[in-house]
């Protein structure tokens, strides 16, 4: 609970959250040479880094230790790239624009009043 309210993290933590799980001893070692406010900057950062890292295969992902003794935690992030929809999805979109025409539609009827003053308007203009 405390970690939370100091906004910082711990080894523990941090090893539990970064998906490459090798040479935790010098990993462990590096995270010890970090300041405190280079650990709230890693706790900050990590989750985005790992969107970045989501789609790559494990050995592309640096080594814990490298990642913190380069202070890749300082780097500036890629945009992450837009994906493609699939199939399910693109028909998910079209029927919710569909079903929003439909509300607009019926919300744009009129009534039978509105028919039959406009009918009474056009019998008047029509036979002037």
């Amino acid at each position: 609970m405390e970690n939370i309210l100091n906004n910082t993290m711990d080894f523990d933590e941090f090893w539990q959250m970064y998906p490459r799980k090798v040479a935790k001893f010098v990993a462990k070692r590096s995270w010890k040479r970090l300041t405190k406010k280079e650990v709230v900057k890693v706790k900050s950062v990590l989750a985005d880094h790992k969107l970045r890292w989501k789609d790559k295969e494990l050995q592309y992902i640096p080594h814990a230790s490298t990642w913190l003794n380069q202070k890749r935690f300082d780097d500036e992030l890629e945009p992450l790239p837009k994906k493609e929809l699939t199939s399910e999805q693109k028909d998910h979109i079209k029927m919710e624009n569909l079903k929003k025409e439909w509300e607009e539609a019926q919300d744009n009827i009129a009534t039978q009043d509105e028919v039959k003053a406009m009918l009474s308007a056009f019998k008047k203009n029509g036979s002037s």
